[in-house]
């Protein structure tokens, strides 16, 4: 669930959550067999309604994160729809734990922050024409309701954190805490790059395999990078680059996980370059020096935490018999 973090900064806040939200949501209807059909409650989570509507707000957002906005992409990968299904779900078993956490907290939106919340939206849509408002909203899958649950869904986030990590917080991190993290979570590493060969040549593979064997003999990496690396970031991260060990490029991840502290890869063939890696320890001074970054990516990760053990006691119950006829075309209707 982790990987979802940056995906849920700004989602749908529940019905039931918020008192002081009076405006009721749009009914939304399936498309089925050239008739729609309205749905209101789609399933409940610990008792906790979810409108097909708002479903329909996270089914476009994962939509989105799979086809990268190209409607044709589910016209050759059927396989990909029960992973849409599956998405949307997680994504909203999460926001439904986060709204459980927020309540056993104790925190509620005060009239002094629906004003200040109310007056933002306000500000926001004072440029616009009332159509154009409108049609905003419909590219976003929301309604005012629903937009004003959201902004409010964002008053919480900072609390959130400071009622673990600040002042007079839960908890108290220490730089070793931060380091320890560090090096459970992360690979250090820097890297030579050269792009690949276009012209039939093998100059520039044969100058890697160089750097290569002379990297893995000891010469010192910094200097060879400095003087063959051709990817602008190289240089620029001077203390080196970090790669979660549950990253996303699988590649980078494979090379690092075989490496040992301080060893150097083979020559690495990826993404129309070659690369050729040095694996290296996380120490001290590297907390220190991205202290702040390393902070802020724990805390994330603790909350999520938090939420996830949440996640794993909750009850879920599908209420519509019409849960599985909603599908790209059944549901984002135009």
């Amino acid at each position: 669930m982790k990987k979802l973090t940056a995906f849920i900064l700004t989602v749908a806040v529940m019905l039931t959550c918020f008192a002081g939200c009076t405006k009721k949501m749009t009914v939304q209807s399936l498309y089925i067999g050239g008739e729609y059909v309205p749905v209101e409650t789609l399933m409940t989570i610990d008792g906790a309604e979810l409108t097909l509507f708002e479903y329909r707000y996270y089914f476009a957002k994962a939509k989105a994160s799979i086809d990268g906005g190209d409607d044709s992409y589910w016209v050759t990968n059927e396989d990909a729809r029960q992973e849409l299904l599956e998405t949307t779900l997680e994504l909203v078993r999460y926001e439904f734990a986060k709204e459980k956490l927020y309540g056993d907290l104790g925190f509620k939106i005060t009239r002094d922050m629906w004003k200040s919340i109310d007056a933002y939206i306000k500000a926001y849509r004072s440029s616009m024409t009332d159509d154009q408002w409108a049609e905003i909203l419909e590219k976003s899958y929301l309604d005012e309701a629903l937009f004003r649950r959201m902004n409010a869904k964002n008053a919480y986030d900072p609390e959130l954190s400071d009622y673990y990590f600040g002042v007079g917080g839960q908890i108290k991190l220490k730089l070793a805490d931060i380091l320890e993290y560090m090096q459970e979570e992360y690979y250090h590493y820097k890297y030579v790059c050269i792009r690949k060969d276009y012209d039939g040549t093998t100059v520039n593979l044969d100058l890697i395999n160089d750097i290569q064997e002379r990297a893995a003999k000891g010469e010192d990496f910094d200097a060879l990078m400095k003087a063959y690396s051709r990817d602008y970031a190289t240089n620029a991260t001077k203390n080196g680059n970090y790669s979660p060990v549950d990253g996303e490029n699988s590649v980078i991840i494979a090379v690092l996980a075989a490496l040992e502290e301080g060893e150097v890869s083979d020559v690495v063939e990826f993404e129309g370059s070659y690369y050729v890696y040095k694996k290296l320890p996380i120490v001290e001074k590297d907390a220190q020096t991205d202290y702040d970054v390393f902070k802020a990516q724990y805390i994330s990760d603790y909350i999520d935490g938090v939420i996830n053990e949440i996640i794993e006691q909750q009850d879920i119950d599908i209420v519509s018999k019409y849960y599985e006829d909603i599908s790209v075309e059944t549901l984002l209707w135009k």
